[in-house]
């Protein structure tokens, strides 16, 4: 991606989505360093913020209706940056999402799982396997916009039931679902 130098792949990632115009969804890199074994980032830091998970526990462990329709919906519009910009983020779940406690704004974070996208099936795994689609277990391969589609799902469910929609692998594949009954019958993203 840079004709200069070879750069690492998450900060290729970074380079890319941050393109212009900004995302209010996406965290920004501000600049990047590359040292004999690593590199380090410099990213936008918004304040006062946690990340989603801990959130949801400062929260009594999930959100209203109506405070997950909207970081759904910040996170829909993140998403669609990354694929819209050719980037696929393959780690989607609470804890790479950052939220500032004032406003409610999300960010999502962490590219070291990405990949650039691609209309081929990926063979890889990256990102938490609670949150990978069935096909991965069943095929060791994916598309990655149903990938991405999955991954906001399990999002959903984590976010209004306060849990996880799958503990297992098995589960996973089964697709087999609980809904507590506290969850309402109407439209989340309507």
């Amino acid at each position: 991606m840079d004709m200069e130098q070879l750069i690492p792949l998450e900060v290729a990632l970074m380079k890319r989505v941050n393109s212009v115009p900004v995302s209010p969804h996406i965290v920004q890199l501000i600049d990047w360093f590359d040292g004999p074994i690593e590199y380090a980032m410099v990213l936008e830091r918004p304040h006062p913020c946690q990340d989603l998970r801990e959130f949801c526990e400062s929260q009594g462990g999930k959100l209203t209706e109506n405070q997950s329709r909207s970081v759904i919906l910040q996170v829909v519009e993140a998403l669609r940056t990354c694929l819209n910009r050719g980037v696929l983020h393959r780690d989607l779940k609470l804890s790479n999402l950052l939220i500032q406690t004032d406003t409610l704004q999300v960010k999502l974070i962490d590219f070291g799982c990405g990949a650039f996208l691609k209309d081929a099936p990926y063979e890889d795994l990256a990102g938490a396997r609670l949150c990978l689609p069935p096909e991965v277990f069943l095929h060791k391969l994916y598309l990655a916009v149903p990938a991405t589609v999955w991954s906001v799902g399990v999002t959903v469910f984590r976010l209004v039931c306060g849990f996880m929609p799958f503990r297992t692998e098995e589960a996973i594949i089964g697709v087999h679902l609980y809904f507590p009954n506290r969850v309402s019958a109407g439209n989340l993203l309507g």
